[in-house]
């Protein structure tokens, strides 16, 4: 009988210690937050005019823009521009980028869900995409 306690308690603490383990594992790895963040990174000498990120959520096409004139005009003009889009499952993304020398490049596109970081750099022979999951 108290083996059998012992048994059943140790089996109850050893369940629980998991569940919270997975839990901390879950939080720690954004799986419950449907937010994917896209970093544009610019290494080329011209200055970002605008980013423009569509994407494919909730079986319809989103698009989140930055335009550097919009921003406030005391801050300088970032090489680095980090922006999140809230998915509902799982998407795809392509992002625009303008140069204000006149150049503009596009990526090839990503499949992308909540919790993945994509780091699009620019470079002179235009943009690399780098994708990170969580998982």
């Amino acid at each position: 009988m108290r083996k059998t306690l012992l048994s059943v308690v140790i089996g109850t603490l050893a369940l629980a210690t998991a569940s919270m383990a997975g839990a901390w594992i879950a939080i720690r790895s954004h799986w419950s937050t449907p937010i994917a963040t896209v970093l544009v990174k610019n290494e080329t000498k011209s200055e970002i005019g605008s980013v423009v990120i569509s994407y494919t959520t909730c079986g319809g096409l989103r698009k989140l823009t930055y335009r550097a004139l919009e921003q406030n005009a005391s801050r300088p003009i970032a090489q680095e521009v980090a922006m999140k889009i809230v998915l509902c499952g799982e998407g795809g993304l392509t992002t625009s980028v303008d140069l204000n020398d006149g150049r503009t490049f596009s990526s090839t596109g990503s499949y992308v869900e909540g919790g993945y970081k994509v780091t699009e750099r620019i470079t002179e022979a235009g943009l690399v995409t780098e994708l990170r999951s969580p998982f």
